[in-house]
């Protein structure tokens, strides 16, 4: 009769009554599962609380479960959310640190780069004013000898003209002097033959002393000669002289407007190079400040992150048992929810 009644071959009032023990204590079982899996949970203490007393129904277990369940399931999202939010924030402030250092060391060498142009120009500029400098004492050296050389030249002609005018002058007097005796010499050159003999006499010492009288003109004319050839020369080279001067000087007067506009353009240059030492001075400070902000970010980011991502996995995966456990644990629960609600059926049919 029984086997007939019942809808289990094996099944009997004892044997429900078993089984829902059995539920119970495969529920527990479940529960110490998800406890030892997972963090110390309260709930989990009030569950288990709940399933080993008697007037608890199952159905507020089961509800007690769920809720349980569906916290684990919040618990996990919001794990994901934030280590979905920290690795994009690493990411990002990593990125963000490297344009940074990029910045800094773009600064760094621009600023060495800046501080070698200062120095070259400081050298630059130092070497341009020195051939100023040289320049302004050549010129004035060629001007003080052009100009001694011209009062040389100015009294070389000065004394060679004095000369001349007193060889003039001896010449005339020569000439002067001797010019009676020319003419005697010229007279007896056709009468000789009518002279007495004072008049030879006269003749012969005539000749004789204009013979010596011709000898110093010409000497003289010959020393004239010389000093007007002296003077000629002279002229020709103190005009060539001034000529390579006045040239010489045009040369310098041009190289020292280049030199000085070359001054003016180092200078200028320089100050450039300083006002972009400052520039990048700031920017790397600038930027400094902001690496610096950066990475103190990244260590606000370490202290708040590093837990999560270092234990993610675990808890993940401490979650998911916990989960498993506490579906098996409802399941088990809803089974004997089930087999209690047979059993009364079953029940009712034993006594009908």
């Amino acid at each position: 009769m029984f086997k007939k009644t019942l809808p289990g071959s094996a099944a009997s009032f004892m044997q429900i009554q078993v089984t829902t023990a059995q539920m119970r204590s495969r529920a527990l079982e479940g529960i110490h599962a998800a406890k030892k899996h997972g963090k110390k949970m309260v709930k989990l203490d009030f569950v288990e609380l709940a399933i080993m007393g008697k007037k608890v129904g199952f159905g507020q277990v089961i509800a007690m479960i769920d809720k349980m369940i569906g916290a684990l399931k919040t618990e996990q999202a919001e794990d994901d959310d934030k280590k979905a939010y920290c690795n994009k924030e690493f990411d990002k402030a990593d990125d963000e640190k490297k344009i940074l250092e990029r910045k800094v060391s773009d600064a760094e060498t621009a600023i060495a780069d800046a501080k070698s142009s200062v120095a070259t120009l400081i050298d630059e500029i130092k070497e341009t004013k020195a051939a100023i400098v040289e320049l302004d004492g050549e010129v004035a050296i060629a001007t003080m000898q052009r100009q001694a050389e011209n009062a040389e030249f100015k009294k070389l002609m000065e004394e060679n003209g004095a000369a001349m005018a007193l060889i003039g002058m001896a010449k005339k007097r020569l000439n002067k002097f001797y010019n009676p005796k020319m003419a005697l010499l010229q007279a007896g050159s056709f009468a000789a033959e009518n002279m007495d003999s004072e008049e030879v006499a006269n003749y012969e010492a005539a000749v004789k002393a204009n013979r010596g009288a011709q000898g110093v003109i010409q000497m003289l004319t010959t020393l004239e000669g010389d000093l007007d050839k002296e003077m000629v020369i002279a002229a020709t080279e103190d005009k060539n002289a001034q000529k390579a001067y006045e040239q010489a000087m045009a040369d310098a007067k041009e190289k020292r407007t280049a030199d000085a506009k070359l001054l003016e353009d180092k200078e200028g240059a320089k100050s450039d190079a300083d006002a972009a030492v400052q520039t990048n001075v700031d920017a790397k400070t600038a930027a400094g400040k902001e690496l610096q902000g950066t990475k103190d970010y990244i260590m606000t980011l370490h202290a708040d992150c590093d837990w999560i991502l270092q234990y993610y996995d675990t808890r993940k995966e401490a979650r998911a048992d916990e989960i498993d456990a506490l579906g098996k644990a409802k399941d088990v629960l809803n089974g004997a929810d089930y087999s209690f609600l047979q059993l009364s059926t079953k029940h009712r049919r034993l006594r009908r």
